[in-house]
């Protein structure tokens, strides 16, 4: 069915009509603060200690199938736990916009505010 048609229809519709634009420009500023980190100039203002953040955490396992992930890929718990923390953000921001524009094209609009 149509979004909104399961909780009683229109007032959902509606509600959703007028809050998932929002919602996707939220989501928006979110996904800028994150690319900003890869920024030239962030980049170079990034303590050694936490370089390895910028680097893609899953390399560990391209490069060595029979790696297990463990709190030093990163050399340092804290590096791997941000390094963690920013792909997880980045991936569910993204899949959330994916799904948003969706409803939103689904309700009529374009899907983007």
């Amino acid at each position: 069915g149509q979004p909104g048609e399961e909780r009683g229809g229109r007032p959902y519709t509606d509600a959703l009509s007028v809050n998932v634009p929002r919602v996707i420009s939220s989501l928006m500023r979110v996904v800028g603060a994150l690319h900003s980190f890869w920024r030239k100039e962030v980049r170079e203002a990034v303590s050694p200690r936490w370089q390895k953040v910028f680097l893609p955490i899953e390399l560990h396992s391209i490069l060595d199938p029979t790696h297990r992930p463990c709190d030093l890929d990163c050399g340092d718990p804290l590096v791997t736990g941000a390094c963690t923390w920013l792909r997880q953000v980045r991936e569910s921001s993204y899949q959330s916009l994916a799904y948003l524009c969706e409803v939103g094209s689904a309700l009529g609009g374009t899907g983007t505010p």
